[in-house]
């Protein structure tokens, strides 16, 4: 996979320099090495460089607060298939820096293929609980509870960045409980899922805050249900 093929040899025998290798996964290979490799005689597994393919790639990337603290680059290759490629270990460099490892999956479905290159240290972002309210409606026949979150994120590299933030609040099944959503700061919606997704373009240096807040009314004798169903309550 990706120029790198896997050669276990056995004590005492040297190699050439040459190496064949066939695999039957998708269909059969034949690759001939274009540098001399140096494999040593002890029996174990070595890597000897067959070739090397350049694959144009475009970064994004993608965050989950409620999730991870982190925001993660992810890595995207256009018409994948037209590099005939098998699936296989990735070692990921960005910037002449070794990032560190990922998966090829050839057998994806999708036009673009995708896959995580890593944690991304110069972009910042933080979820905290701003407010948590509790009352009564005006007839006291429900219980209500308010929640204000805020998310932000912080773009510390020297170049415009675009970041996907996603989040999630609590979904109803059943007529006792319901969940209005206050405010989203223009969140694209996910109604069935209680998914919220933001675009963001940050420039150098720059910090945008996410404001989230909703609201869920309970009524009397489902309490039992909002704790067994939703988490976050």
């Amino acid at each position: 996979s990706n120029g790198v093929v896997m050669i276990t040899t056995k004590k005492g025998n040297h190699g050439s320099g040459l190496y064949l290798s066939t695999f039957s996964h998708l269909k059969d290979y034949t690759a001939e090495a274009t540098t001399l490799n140096s494999i040593p005689s002890d029996g174990s597994e070595h890597e000897a460089m067959i070739g090397k393919v350049s694959i144009p790639v475009k970064y994004s990337y993608y965050t989950a607060p409620k999730i991870s603290p982190n925001v993660y680059m992810l890595a995207e290759v256009p018409n994948w298939k037209v590099y005939d490629i098998l699936q296989g270990k990735l070692r990921l460099f960005h910037d002449n820096t070794y990032i560190g490892e990922s998966y090829w999956h050839p057998e994806e479905i999708q036009d673009t293929l995708h896959f995580s290159a890593g944690i991304e240290k110069n972009i910042g972002v933080e979820r905290r609980l701003k407010a948590t309210n509790k009352g009564k409606n005006l007839l006291r026949t429900s219980d209500k509870v308010l929640r204000e979150w805020e998310i932000i994120v912080k773009n510390n590299k020297d170049f415009a960045v675009e970041v996907t933030v996603e989040d999630q609040i609590p979904v109803s099944t059943g007529s006792e409980v319901k969940v209005n959503l206050i405010e989203s700061s223009q969140a694209k919606v996910d109604e069935a899922m209680g998914r919220l997704t933001w675009n963001l373009k940050l420039a150098p240096g720059e910090k945008k805050i996410i404001n989230l807040s909703y609201e869920v009314v309970v009524k009397d004798g489902a309490h039992e249900y909002i704790l067994r169903n939703n988490k976050d309550l």
